[in-house]
């Protein structure tokens, strides 16, 4: 019995450690980035449940506020990177009421017109007129290429997003094999915060669902239903970039497209247009297709009726 007293209070001794030491790993890594806190609880075991063993080593964090924190990381991403290219549409087009902005140039032209109109024989009021009509034509002509510059820069941006979006689907993939695989509590609870810290990225560039399975994995799919992570199997997205983008550069009809199309490519050889309307519906991509297809264009559209 003496012995028996000994290891239980040895096995005690054990699991009292391995506690106190991962509530200083909580604290040390309290201020770390996707650090989420772990807990563990003591288990009997031996004869009669004598004694005592160290528990699973779990993640304590709320699944609820997750799931919030990526609503908003994608919603803040697809309203930073409309207003960036908004801000620099509205420099475009110049402050308001003043005679350098687009609405000044075309009241000076208005009233050369008018003007002229007044007395329509006068040399220096018909002059006047070309003048006003040659600085109106250069400023809308200006400004469109101001836009066009914007939609090809647009381009260019989302074939780099689209590139890290797909290695970031890869990276999941390969971290949901790997907690699957995960020998202790300890490193499979580490595997799981890198694989959140890499959804919450993916977030940032498009609205996401994600289902945590009972093997460990997280399926991850667009919040229209595509699926783009099952377990280890990963699809991978590609983007087929235009260099420079003509004003007459659009997305529909898809056998005359002319601009880039954001294509998910499944593990088992189907391809899905993410860039078709609908399939994304926030996150910095999807921003980005909407200015480049839909806002930007109806500026362009707008100079050309007042051209």
């Amino acid at each position: 019995m003496g012995l028996d007293a000994v290891n239980t209070a040895t096995a005690g001794l054990r699991a009292t450690q391995a506690s106190i030491a991962l509530v200083s790993q909580n604290v040390a890594n309290a201020g770390t980035a996707g650090y989420v806190k772990r807990t563990t609880s003591p288990v009997s075991q031996g004869l009669n449940n004598a004694g005592v063993a160290t528990g699973a080593i779990t993640r304590s964090f709320d699944l609820a506020a997750l799931k919030q924190l990526r609503m908003e990381t994608a919603g803040s991403g697809y309203t930073a990177t409309k207003a960036d290219i908004l801000a620099q549409l509205d420099t475009l087009y110049g402050v308001p009421g003043s005679a350098t902005a687009l609405d000044g140039v075309l009241n000076g032209y208005t009233q050369s017109l008018q003007t002229l109109a007044i007395n329509p024989t006068s040399t220096a009021a018909r002059s006047s007129v070309v003048d006003a009509a040659q600085a109106l034509a250069t400023k809308i002509g200006s400004i469109a290429q101001g836009v066009q510059d914007l939609r090809s820069g647009i381009e260019n941006t989302l074939t780099g997003q689209v590139q890290d979006a797909s290695a970031l689907l890869e990276s999941i993939a390969r971290l949901n094999v790997q907690v699957q695989t995960a020998g202790d509590g300890g490193t499979r609870a580490a595997l799981e915060d890198q694989r959140d810290q890499q959804i919450n990225k993916l977030a940032g560039y498009m609205d996401l669902r994600v289902t945590n399975e009972r093997d460990g994995s997280a399926t991850v799919m667009t919040a229209s239903g595509i699926t783009l992570v099952d377990r280890g199997v990963a699809a991978s997205l590609s983007f087929d970039g235009r260099p420079t983008l003509t004003a007459n550069a659009s997305y529909d009809p898809p056998e005359t497209r002319s601009v880039g199309t954001l294509i998910a490519n499944m593990p088992g050889g189907a391809r899905i247009a993410l860039s078709d309307d609908g399939r994304l519906s926030s996150g910095t991509i999807a921003a980005n297709l909407e200015l480049r297809d839909t806002l930007l264009p109806q500026a362009q559209r707008r100079l050309r009726q007042e051209g």
